[in-house]
């Protein structure tokens, strides 16, 4: 059997590279500090920036493969149904990256770091807990 015969990609020629990962909108605030629980500051700046470690695998295999007759990279994963999500899709589209993914409810990660090195997350799921 032939690996065309058994593509999960009906009607479209399958890639010679399949990322399977996340695709993630980071969101970043400058702050003097890291808060202390339950501490409210001001950030001096906010900008979003595209990531993850699926979206960046496949934009750097991307860029390897470029110029070659190797076919093409493609990321599996899910989006989510938003501004960001789309913004993303955007992304990689322009990266030269197809998209393969399940359109799913919204999370929300919050990461906070230092230039001393200290971090800390939070994580906030969409409905049901997706």
């Amino acid at each position: 059997m032939d690996r065309r015969d058994v593509t999960p990609f009906p009607g479209v020629r399958p890639p010679a590279i399949l990322v399977v990962g996340s695709a993630n909108m980071d969101l970043m605030a400058r702050c003097p500090h890291i808060p202390a629980p339950d501490e409210i500051i001001l950030g001096s700046s906010f900008r979003s920036t595209p990531g993850g470690k699926g979206a960046n695998g496949a934009t750097a295999a991307t860029r390897l493969i470029a110029g070659t007759a190797q076919g093409g990279v493609a990321l599996l994963g899910a989006m989510g149904r938003d501004a960001h999500g789309v913004a993303l899709r955007d992304n990689l589209h322009a990266r030269g990256v197809d998209i393969f993914s399940r359109w799913r409810p919204c999370r929300r990660a919050w990461r906070s770091s230092s230039c001393r090195g200290r971090r800390g997350e939070q994580y906030r799921s969409g409905p049901g807990g997706e």
